[in-house]
């Protein structure tokens, strides 16, 4: 895991949309993990690479880090149990990460290597 953004639109059907990324490489000595989630628009300024989630404001919602945390609106919402997940330590190469959004609750659930993680919502 190391430093990426993937824009695209999202598909939304019957109030779910669902998408996975792939772990395809990891630096050796990491002291930082990922975090996954949507936005409704591209983050104002001038650059899509953000160091922290409150830097993408209004309208995202994302999950992961280390130690864990919901941000929603580029605010912390909530800690998540390391028991129930912990990207920096668990993820490995070739593991697949899901992300299934209920857009009517803002929830988010992930999925690692299909065996559900946590499931947040604001």
């Amino acid at each position: 895991v190391g430093r990426g953004s993937c824009l695209v639109p999202l598909a939304i059907e019957r109030d779910l949309a669902f998408f996975e990324i792939e772990v395809v490489e990891m630096e050796p000595r990491r002291s930082q993990t990922l975090a996954i989630g949507v936005c409704h628009a591209l983050p104002s300024g001038t650059s899509l690479v953000c160091e922290r989630a409150s830097e993408l404001g209004a309208g995202s919602f994302l999950v992961g880090y280390d130690l864990p945390r919901f941000h929603a609106q580029g605010m912390e919402v909530s800690k998540i149990p390391t028991k129930q997940w912990r990207p920096l330590r668990e993820l490995s190469v070739g593991d697949r990460i899901g992300l299934l959004v209920r857009r009517s609750s803002k929830q988010l659930t992930v999925f690692v290597n299909g065996q559900r993680k946590v499931t947040v919502s604001d």
